[in-house]
């Protein structure tokens, strides 16, 4: 049996478990910025959504609060990672400068993948 295969055997239970579970690998990772871990983190993340999603049908109203919470992970890490990726870009804009000026990395503004106006984002799920 794939590894799949035993997810989509799990019970929804348990799927929410090892999606916290995958939450928590990712915090690490971001922190670590260990790319490998977070794009595993990043697959198996997916996977885990889109089994959960299909069985949605099977969601109580006490899955709620632990909803909350794994969305309430996802918007933290979320921020991690956009934290992560300013403090790379940091580092590579030091890096092509010939290293001048190296301290503590800060955050270089607004990239050119974000929006230059205001933008709403809708985060109810």
């Amino acid at each position: 049996m794939t590894d799949e295969n035993a997810l989509q055997n799990q019970p929804l239970d348990e799927l929410l478990t090892l999606l916290a579970a995958t939450l928590e690998d990712e915090r690490l990772a971001l922190k670590r910025l260990d790319r490998p871990a977070i794009d595993a983190c990043a697959s198996r993340k997916l996977e885990l959504g889109q089994l959960i999603q299909g069985r949605s049908r099977e969601l109580r109203h006490e899955h709620r609060e632990v909803l909350r919470s794994l969305r309430q992970t996802l918007r933290h890490n979320q921020v991690l990672l956009v934290h992560a990726r300013d403090q790379v870009h940091g580092l590579v804009e030091l890096l092509r400068n010939g290293g001048a000026g190296i301290g503590p990395l800060r955050s270089m503004g607004p990239r050119r993948s974000m929006p230059s106006s205001g933008v709403r984002l809708d985060m109810r799920g």
